[in-house]
């Protein structure tokens, strides 16, 4: 797997944070979706005042560059994350939307997920060119989002809400003991950087 962090772009996230997040995505969350061919993750992030986006750690794991595989990706998860800003720009927060999709008539396929907080939007996709990788990258999806938020919440407090949301409450397409392994793994993670 190939890494690109971009720490000058980082609006949100401090370097130690940037760190966090990567030894999760390398280590904890998604070494088995990256075993596969054409996987790729992209965490963009901008604060509550700033309209431009930053891409802050970007993954892909044997992606053809001749391909249109991660311009597909990131076209399309950028209208869907557009849509998102412009859907609760004007609601409290937190806000938080997940979802995945197949792109038009390709075998390409994006599991994504936007947070508005006080301090800012998050955006994160993963893409593959193959349907159970997707659906693989589910549960390491949450395991992102929760970390992200409980890294967050010591100083954003809508990160703290979705936090306690993500670790005590029902999560919809998720065991209650598949969550309750992930919220002590992302513990683990964060007890070690933080």
């Amino acid at each position: 797997m190939d890494m690109i962090i971009n720490r000058w772009g980082k609006k949100l996230f401090d370097d130690a944070e940037i760190d966090t997040i990567c030894d999760a995505i390398d280590n904890l969350l998604f070494k088995e979706f990256f075993e596969a061919e054409n996987t790729l993750l992209s965490i963009q992030c901008t604060e509550e005042s700033d309209n431009e986006t930053a891409q802050v750690i970007y993954c892909k794991n044997k992606v053809d560059p001749e391909s249109e595989f991660e311009k597909l990706c990131y076209n399309y998860a950028t209208r869907y994350f557009d849509d998102f800003y412009a859907k609760v720009f004007d609601y409290p927060v937190p806000q938080t939307e997940s979802n995945a999709v197949g792109i038009g008539e390709t075998t390409i396929y994006l599991y994504m997920i936007s947070i508005k907080l006080e301090s800012g939007y998050i955006y994160m996709y993963a893409g593959a060119d193959c349907f159970q990788d997707i659906q693989s990258c589910s549960t390491s999806m949450f395991g992102l989002m929760l970390t992200v938020c409980k890294m967050l919440s010591y100083r954003d407090h809508s990160a703290g809400i979705l936090a306690d949301i993500l670790t005590y409450k029902t999560i919809k397409n998720l065991e209650k003991t598949t969550q309750q392994a992930i919220v002590e793994k992302v513990n683990q993670l964060l007890s070690n950087h933080l």
